[in-house]
């Protein structure tokens, strides 16, 4: 178990790395310094934040709102996207490690934007497959 503030530092530096590439990413972090989470659903955070941004740059799309939140006991990851972005899909490989470590992702209609979020459960306990 880790903070998930590693979380925020992490997301950080890779919104960082992505503005070499022209992207605006606003990362909000809404974490309290004491959640925790598994190694496993930080790095599963990790890797569908890359894919997301990665996907948005290949569309054009530069300002990427992202908040990472705590509510109801989750802690989740938002971004959102244009309308442009209403096709993205998550790899087969990522949907099922996030649905086998507990996760829930979504896509939601906000209107004139998508929103695109991933969830774990706080905590995660001691798993063999986290």
């Amino acid at each position: 178990m880790l903070p998930a503030k590693e979380l925020a530092s992490h997301t950080d530096e890779l919104a960082e790395i992505a503005g070499y590439s022209g992207a605006k990413i606003i990362m909000s972090d809404k974490i309290e310094s004491e959640t925790r989470l598994t190694v496993r659903r930080i790095t599963l955070f990790y890797d569908f934040f890359y894919h997301v941004i990665n996907w948005a740059l290949q569309l054009g799309c530069r300002h990427i709102p992202a908040q990472l939140i705590y509510e109801n006991e989750n802690i989740a990851m938002r971004l959102m996207l244009p309308e442009e972005a209403r096709s993205f899909q998550i790899k087969k490989e990522l949907y099922d490690a996030v649905s086998s470590a507990g996760g829930i992702y979504s896509v939601k209609d906000l209107d004139d934007a998508i929103g695109i979020s991933l969830a774990f459960p706080e905590g995660g306990g001691i798993d063999i497959n986290d």
